[in-house]
């Protein structure tokens, strides 16, 4: 066992996925073979599957300190990393979720660059490569020279993420949403407040195809609402901030809270996501358009944003 605190905690959440668990886990074993001083945290969010002595041994494959957590009830994804996060001794989290895997061609400089990282990058962004061969990787290798630049034009969801353990902790996943809807108030609360590391090598492996992983189930009423949660946190906490560095950013996802909240048939709720942006809260009356609102359309709401998520995928 390593006595001193290793550079990398791989975090990987879980939930009833026992088999594509085991992979991801297997996979993190390149790390030491390329260099890098590394833990696995595996944090078992209340799965159901009987899959926890299947991990267990996975773990105990592993040629580093591993750490196994099982929460007694299913508390969702931003519990998951939180419960991995404080329990972490590395300086910084991978953060793997439970279908993907380490890539076995990650690139051994990657450990001299978390090294030297400069105390203000709270974030290093890498690329993600798919089963067919196909890459989603950051356009460019470098620092953003302003938030403004990385909020509006470098923004993206599906590359590889490497967090400061202290930042994580500092800065937690909002738990009021579940899933991935956590993700884009904790990306744009640091891109506010640490500077972000980003370059195209590529450090993770999808293990489902870009259609299985994107073409997902039509969204539901409650998906829709728990959305409209993420995207109002985002406008309500932080959209002061927000517009005067990212204007069009702010506008973007202001105008997703209300589209998922009315999609919801929640009036309550879509009437918080139109109050979420104060220059608007000022001008228009949340509490008389938005029920107008849901009346008249919720169910249309739905079937657009659908049609919406649909025309992505298929480009």
């Amino acid at each position: 066992m390593e006595s001193k605190a290793p550079l990398v905690s791989v975090l990987i959440p879980t939930f009833n996925r026992r088999d594509l668990c085991q992979r991801a886990i297997r996979s993190t074993a390149v790390l030491r073979a390329r260099g890098f001083s590394a833990e696995v945290v595996v944090v078992d969010d209340g799965s159901t599957d009987g899959g926890a002595a299947q991990i267990r041994g996975a773990l105990a494959s592993l040629p580093v300190p591993t750490k196994f957590i099982e929460h007694g009830t299913n508390r969702g994804l931003a519990h998951a990393r939180r419960t991995g996060a404080e329990a972490a001794a590395g300086e910084w989290l991978m953060l793997l979720d439970s279908d993907n895997e380490i890539d076995a061609e990650v690139p051994r400089r990657l450990s001299n660059e978390l090294i030297d990282a400069p105390p203000d990058v709270g974030v290093f962004w890498r690329g993600m490569r798919f089963p067919s061969g196909t890459l989603t990787v950051p356009p460019f290798r470098g620092v953003p020279s302003s938030t403004r630049e990385l909020i509006e034009t470098r923004f993206q969801g599906e590359y590889f993420p490497i967090v400061r353990r202290r930042v994580a902790t500092e800065n937690p996943w909002l738990t009021t949403c579940r899933r991935h809807a956590c993700e884009p108030f904790f990306w744009t609360k640091l891109a506010l407040k640490y500077r972000f590391d980003i370059a195209p090598d590529v450090v993770g492996r999808y293990e489902t195809s870009g259609d299985d992983r994107f073409c997902a189930p039509d969204l539901t009423e409650e998906r829709a609402a728990d959305l409209s949660k993420c995207f109002a946190s985002v406008v309500r906490e932080l959209g002061d901030e927000l517009l005067e560095v990212a204007p069009v950013f702010t506008i973007k996802k202001w105008l997703k809270a209300c589209s998922y909240g009315i999609a919801s048939g929640d009036t309550q709720l879509a009437r918080e996501a139109f109050s979420s942006l104060r220059v608007v809260r000022d001008v228009m009356p949340a509490s008389v358009v938005a029920p107008v609102l849901v009346g008249l359309g919720s169910r249309a709401a739905l079937s657009a944003v659908n049609a919406w998520r649909r025309l992505r995928v298929t480009g």
